[in-house]
């Protein structure tokens, strides 16, 4: 079985015609096979003519599919039409009982059209070629018969549509590949044809639905054409598995920068309009809580009631922890907690809020500036209608005093180099913001140009 495999493999890469001037003796010397059963080897010419094949030979085959003349390595033969020394015709390989290996044909040494592979005698698959790189459908089947694998090679590489199927002829998964890697979705169904995952693919690399935003959007800017076939799956992709608002926003996003690249201002600046919609409605909740909040301990601070004010931030938190999916931005309401519970010298409440705050992991930084990118599109002087700057300076001191509370407390959880990691990166998407900035400054948005609380951050580096 073992041998048969090799074959068929070795079949495949062993595309180069063979132009050697041995002479017809060696090729019908039978003699060679002593010990074998002859009687259904299929005998030929093997003319030579000035030196070259010509007309139909008879060649005896290695283990590993290459010609030979030594009968230690003799173990299979092909029946093969020449042409001025080259592969020209039909090619039949067959192993010594008779059953056939594999049948293709060539043209000028180079195969040509399908070529079919046999597994102890029955069709294993099928490969089209073109100038001996496989070009064009490719199938594979099951011993009944029935096809068990459909899919495309394009000069040898694997590409479009590849499905695989139950021997009933249901589809067992499916997906896409460009250039022999994997892209758009991949799906798998049962045997009842319930889908049972879907994976989305970009060159290669599996992506859950927030990276795949950022690489598509990323390469609006260096390939415009491959961003629009990514989007266009991706967007099938959404719709098929989670059309949350969250995503159906994601969506509107990449297209609406899709349009701005194209120069389609007019269709872009409506899509961005229905994006702040979105953004309101899905907000509202989340800014009515947080301003009543506000107002609040706005009052307790004026009537100096900490017990009370530290009672209706921690409802606070409750309820944000539930309005909000993004723990990064709850940190802000951890800090005011973790300030309060400070100015108490509580610190064995403390001790737990930065505990539960989770503060030691790496703040991903890509979703902050995915958060800059969604509410501030900056393409081509087009102004926004409003930014959104207050969250991201709040975020940033929620930040700094919980890191500067641990490193005050001596923290035991506190992971220095971690922190030193999330320092830098703040440093990093200050610069970011500052690039946002100067870009709304230069078109009569004046802003500050830094958000992060220097003084702060000084203190934390100076205990690292």
């Amino acid at each position: 079985m073992k041998i048969v495999i090799i074959l068929i493999l070795v079949f495949c890469l062993n595309l180069n015609s063979q132009n050697n001037e041995t002479s017809a003796l060696k090729f019908t010397n039978y003699d060679l096979l002593k010990g074998k059963d002859l009687s259904k080897i299929k005998k030929s010419p093997n003319k030579l003519v000035n030196g070259k094949r010509e007309g139909k030979w008879t060649i005896w085959l290695s283990k590993t599919h290459f010609e030979t003349t030594n009968k230690e390595n003799i173990f299979y033969y092909r029946i093969a039409k020449f042409k001025n020394g080259n592969y020209h015709g039909e090619v039949k390989d067959y192993d010594f009982d008779g059953k056939l290996i594999a049948k293709g044909n060539r043209v000028n040494g180079n195969w040509d059209g399908e070529v079919e592979f046999y597994f102890d005698g029955d069709l294993d698959k099928s490969i089209n070629y073109k100038n001996s790189k496989k070009n064009g459908k490719f199938n594979k089947y099951y011993k009944s018969g029935k096809i068990k694998l459909i899919g495309v090679f394009k000069d040898d590489k694997r590409d479009e549509k590849w499905i695989v199927k139950y021997e009933d002829g249901k589809t067992k998964s499916s997906g896409s590949y460009i250039k022999s890697e994997k892209a758009y979705s991949w799906v798998r169904y049962n045997k009842q044809g319930k889908k049972i995952e879907d994976i989305f693919y970009i060159d290669g690399v599996i992506k859950d639905i927030e990276t795949a935003f950022k690489s598509i959007n990323d390469m609006i800017i260096s390939d415009i054409e491959k961003s629009k076939i990514y989007f266009s799956n991706f967007k099938k992709y959404i719709h098929e598995n989670d059309g949350s608002e969250k995503n159906l926003l994601l969506l509107m996003i990449i297209n609406s920068n899709i349009l701005m690249k194209e120069s389609k201002y007019v269709e872009a600046e409506k899509i961005i309009s229905k994006i702040y919609e979105l953004y309101v409605k899905e907000n509202e909740k989340f800014s009515k809580i947080e301003a009543e909040a506000n107002k609040l301990i706005n009052i307790y601070n004026h009537q100096k009631e900490i017990t009370k004010r530290l009672k209706i931030e921690k409802e606070i938190l409750n309820i944000l922890k539930v309005s909000t999916e993004n723990e990064v931005f709850l940190l802000p309401y951890y800090a005011k907690i973790a300030n309060t519970l400070n100015t108490m010298e509580n610190y064995t409440e403390l001790e737990q809020i930065l505990f539960e705050s989770n503060i030691n992991s790496i703040i991903d930084f890509d979703k902050i500036s995915l958060f800059f990118d969604t509410f501030n599109l900056l393409y081509d002087n087009k102004v926004p209608k409003r930014f959104y700057g207050n969250e991201i300076i709040e975020l940033n001191t929620g930040m700094l005093d919980l890191y500067y509370l641990k490193l005050l407390l001596n923290f035991d959880s506190i992971e220095k180099s971690i922190l030193k990691q999330n320092i830098q990166n703040l440093e990093k998407l200050n610069d970011y913001y500052k690039k946002r900035i100067e870009s709304l400054n230069k078109i009569g948005v004046k802003l500050n140009l830094d958000y992060i609380d220097k003084e702060r951050l000084n203190l934390i580096k100076s205990k690292l």
